[in-house]
């Protein structure tokens, strides 16, 4: 114990070196000195992630966290598979872990993004139909095709309009934030994004989809 307290205090001034004992260690079954090398590690990986490094794409802040905390959690599970010898290559295979969990969390998070982006969309489609298509239109199996048209009709609409949508819709801007963004004023702005989704309308009913 007092051998794995000292390496912890010599990583503390800068050296990694002394730690390198404490990979065969932790290979050999001890838990403290699997427990002092996660620890170190977990300093390495917020130095990762913190310093201009953020992830684009990923959300919010606080995803970070979780992030580093996960990749630590499967660096323990996993580490029977590191088979170097060495502080600075555990922290190099570590750094391969948390790349692989950043991908992941990145991919799912466009994925959940994408999706929330699709149901407003189809909602605001949804509000305008008439109450007599409610109920036929609320089937679950529908309800994901309808969907997945409305959001391929928002694709197709100009530029200007998916801009408009965009912001009122998807980001859930108010029109005076709108006007101060683009200068046009709070109306020019509501009627833009009125002659937008009537549009958007049109377009997913021109296709048969109501």
């Amino acid at each position: 114990m007092a051998s794995t307290n000292t390496k912890t205090r010599s990583a503390a001034d800068g050296s990694t070196s002394s730690l390198d004992p404490l990979i065969a260690e932790a290979r050999a079954g001890s838990a403290t000195a699997l427990d002092t090398l996660i620890g170190q590690l977990s300093e390495h990986l917020w130095t990762e992630v913190g310093l201009g490094r953020k992830p684009r794409g990923l959300g919010p802040s606080r995803g970070l966290s979780d992030l580093v905390q996960d990749t630590l959690v499967r660096v323990r599970q996993k580490f029977g598979k590191f088979e170097r010898h060495t502080f600075v290559e555990f922290q190099q295979w570590a750094r391969a872990v948390l790349h692989r969990r950043r991908q992941e969390w990145i991919r799912n998070y466009r994925a959940r993004n994408t999706s929330e982006k699709k149901e407003k969309i189809w909602l605001a489609i949804r509000s305008r139909i008439a109450s007599d298509r409610q109920r036929e239109l609320d089937d679950p199996a529908e309800r994901r095709e309808q969907t997945k048209n409305a959001y391929a009709a928002f694709e197709h609409l100009k530029p200007n309009e998916r801009f408009i949508i965009n912001l009122r819709l998807l980001e859930g801007l108010r029109y005076k934030q709108i006007s101060a963004m683009t200068g046009w004023s709070e109306e020019a702005a509501r009627k833009a994004y009125d002659r937008a989704i009537a549009h958007l309308k049109k377009m997913f009913e021109t296709n048969g989809q109501l």
